[in-house]
């Protein structure tokens, strides 16, 4: 069985929630990223920047696995609440209504890691590759290591990122379907202000909390590095990883990434019993990959490139 192409069906009696108006499992995830990201921004001035800086960065991790968990319809059911839980952004550089919808096409699974159209793909297309020239092949050689995607997979958002949005803010214009991008920043902003206000009034130094950020993004960096791989058709282009229970926390289950493409809607805390049941470490396996822990992927890809950087598939 190909999990990327598994037909939908109920899991546990479910469908969308597990039969309950509210997942107190991500409920009390939540509470505890705001309130452990409200104490250690309060009491920050006893703790030394040193510890203080990758200590955030994995609250502002964990809280972005909290948004992921929004975007399919978690934890209660009134969209309404979800939305509003998921705007509560922490990291500051990327619009809830921005990761909603890139996040969403990445989910049609037939566009899988087809770099025009999946926008979570890592591959390029011939034509690009061979535009870079020898020190941008590199460079891109270097970014597909996990030591070169967690050190420079931050500065994408400098680099790359922001200059891109600044553009369509400008135009006026964004991607289809995607709505005005000047209404998606300034709905940002609001959650941007919040964000701003409180980390003024408790006087933090903005330096460290960039820091936070980097680390942070660096996490994310981490969990995505192997959860895609082309593979012909027939076979998962999606990965496993099975973590430690902090690994497994800091990503809501979201590193056993073959059981989440197979149903979108499971909430993160039933993706290990999904797994088993439908044995989806086997589909992974024969697929994308199957990974002990992340030890076993910085061991296989820590300074050796992970796939080829051209695109092997034929494109959309």
């Amino acid at each position: 069985m190909n999990a990327d192409q598994a037909p939908t069906q109920t899991f546990a009696g479910r469908t969308s929630l597990s039969g309950r108006a509210v997942e107190w499992q991500t409920i009390g995830v939540a509470l505890g990223v705001f309130g452990s990201f409200a104490l250690l921004t309060y009491h920050h001035r006893s703790i030394p920047a040193w510890l203080l800086i990758p200590i955030l960065g994995l609250v502002l991790t964990w809280s972005g696995s909290v948004q992921h968990e929004t975007i399919h319809g978690h934890p209660t059911k009134w969209p309404v609440f979800n939305e509003l839980l998921g705007r509560l952004t922490l990291d500051l550089w990327m619009p809830y209504d921005h990761y909603r919808f890139t996040h969403l096409l990445h989910h049609r699974e037939v566009f899988l890691t087809d770099p025009l159209v999946d926008p979570e793909s890592y591959y390029m297309t011939a034509e690009n590759w061979g535009r870079l020239g020898g020190f941008g092949q590199r460079a891109v050689r270097f970014y597909r290591t996990l030591i070169g995607r967690l050190l420079l997979g931050p500065l994408f958002i400098v680099v790359v990122y922001l200059p891109t949005q600044f553009k369509e803010v400008l135009s006026g214009r964004g991607r289809p379907g995607e709505g005005n991008p000047r209404a998606r920043w300034a709905r940002h902003g609001v959650a941007v202000l919040l964000t701003c206000v409180w980390l003024r009034w408790v006087g933090i130094n903005p330096w460290v909390f960039v820091g936070a950020i980097y680390v942070s993004n660096s996490g994310i960096r981490l969990r995505s590095f192997v959860e895609h791989r082309w593979m012909p058709d027939g076979q998962s282009k999606t990965a496993t990883v099975h973590a430690s229970a902090p690994f497994a926390l800091l990503f809501l289950n979201n590193n056993l990434h073959t059981a989440h493409h197979a149903r979108t809607t499971v909430p993160w805390y039933q993706l290990p019993a999904l797994t088993k049941t439908l044995e989806l470490d086997a589909v992974a396996a024969e697929g994308a990959g199957l990974y002990r822990s992340y030890v076993d992927v910085a061991r296989k890809y820590g300074v050796r490139q992970f796939d080829v950087p051209v695109y092997p598939g034929e494109l959309r």
